[in-house]
């Protein structure tokens, strides 16, 4: 497996063409920290457990801490495999609500 699956936040062309699933949604922390109580290494979404990778520095603590953080989450899973990976990072710039979706 080609390991920017696993680490980075955006993927090239070349990688997303390996991924039955791609996409990057724009969340408040309490809704990330809401859904991992139960299981704090992966998050179940659309029938795929996905394993829950933080990137710059977040803590669940921090996520915790602050509900009305922005964050933005990338999920992508490889073709054939039964999980996946959501990479998750703060969002630099919070002045306005964040809406986009982008889904390959």
């Amino acid at each position: 497996m080609n390991p920017n699956i696993s680490t980075a936040f955006y993927l090239s062309a070349q990688d997303i063409s390996t991924c039955d699933k791609y996409y990057i949604l724009y969340w408040e922390a309490r809704y990330l920290y809401g859904s991992m109580i139960l299981n704090p290494t992966k998050i179940r979404r659309q029938n795929v457990d996905f394993k829950l990778v933080l990137h710059d520095n977040l803590t669940m603590k921090e996520l915790g801490a602050n509900p009305e953080q922005q964050i933005k989450l990338s999920f992508r899973r490889t073709r054939n495999s039964l999980t996946g990976y959501v990479i998750v990072s703060k969002v630099k710039n919070t002045s306005s609500p964040l809406i986009p979706y982008h889904h390959v």
